[in-house]
């Protein structure tokens, strides 16, 4: 809360399997703590089954007012292994989120850190109901079904606060075109027959209704969240003491579209990628858009073949496709590992 910089969403969740694996080996209980742009609870829930990160209310200053803090990846390992530090705080973030030193260990899971994203996510977090309703009403409205569709997400204000037009209408048509080329068979990195809804997200609206636009033009079923504010970044929104919580749910709900798309086409930053690692085939996401350039893609040729183009009822109103969260945690706790 009183950091000047804290990060994005991708930036302070991506970690999450290097840090379970240290908790995991230092038999520490892992419990999670936002203060700004509002408490992680206003957005994400343990969900029934999983695991309950929630420092209990009774115990949060006790937690946050003690022990150690830790930022850097050599402190955070050396720190977690020591009997003596209690509790370990740690504000952590780097570019591979822990990536290379889990995947480094041997014999830690059955899978690599890219792997095992999905699952740790599904363990520790179910939107909050929100969030959930949101996501919900806006595949209900687009007849989006979870796996049935492709996504894209474009990055147009990456590092800047403005964008040429022009440059973000070309990378908004290229992530379009590459996100045709996306299967939406789980069990197939091959291109289908059929035409494939896209659902496109950015941080930038312009680029989002560039996108919708685009797709009518080439017969593309291209689907984007109306709004009529700019998406906000939760690190970058310096009024966020002053805003209601629900002003930051349009990062979860664009995370979760994307997440549960079958295959992710992403851009430059962390968001992108992550939703990719969250989505329901890993092995088909591709990078349309990096710090050095494009991945050039032309649209699928089977965009304007009505025949082929694919139906779906989207998700039912009234439906749910979530698990229900946890109660509220009961307290007690011994050693921690905190996420600031």
């Amino acid at each position: 809360e009183t950091s000047a910089h804290c990060g994005g969403l991708a930036d302070r969740l991506s970690a999450m399997p290097f840090l379970i694996l240290l908790a995991a080996r230092s038999q520490r209980l892992i419990l999670i703590y936002w203060g700004r742009p509002a408490a992680l609870e206003e957005f994400l829930l343990p969900p029934v089954g999983g695991m309950d990160w929630r420092i209990p209310k009774s115990m949060q200053s006790q937690i946050l007012s003690n022990g150690r803090f830790a930022s850097v990846q050599e402190d955070l390992v050396q720190l977690s292994k020591s009997r003596s530090v209690a509790i370990l705080h740690c504000l952590f973030q780097a570019h591979d989120h822990g990536a290379l030193y889990f995947n480094s260990q041997p014999q830690v899971s059955d899978g690599s850190f890219e792997q095992v994203t999905r699952g740790i996510w599904r363990v520790l977090f179910t939107p909050s109901p929100p969030v959930a309703t949101r996501i919900l009403q806006v595949l209900q409205k687009a007849n989006l079904q979870p796996g049935k569709y492709v996504a894209a997400h474009l990055r147009a204000l990456y590092a800047v606060e403005t964008r040429d037009p022009e440059q973000v209408r070309y990378w908004t048509e290229n992530a379009v075109r590459c996100a045709s080329n996306l299967p939406t068979d789980s069990s197939s990195t091959m291109r289908q027959k059929s035409t494939p809804s896209i659902l496109f997200a950015a941080d930038n609206r312009a680029a989002s209704l560039l996108a919708e636009r685009y797709g009518i033009a080439q017969g593309v079923h291209v689907v984007r969240r109306k709004t009529k504010e700019e998406p906000l970044h939760l690190d970058k929104t310096l009024d966020w003491k002053d805003r209601d919580p629900r002003d930051f749910d349009d990062a979860f709900v664009d995370l979760y579209l994307l997440a549960l798309a079958n295959c992710v086409a992403y851009g430059m930053g962390g968001y992108g990628k992550f939703a990719s690692f969250l989505s329901r085939n890993l092995t088909c996401g591709m990078q349309h858009h990096a710090a050095i350039g494009i991945t050039p893609c032309e649209m699928a040729t089977n965009v304007n073949n009505e025949e082929n183009r694919i139906e779906s009822s989207g998700v039912e109103v009234g439906a749910t496709i979530f698990i229900s969260p946890m109660p509220a945690r009961k307290d007690g706790v011994t050693n921690v590992l905190s996420i600031a």
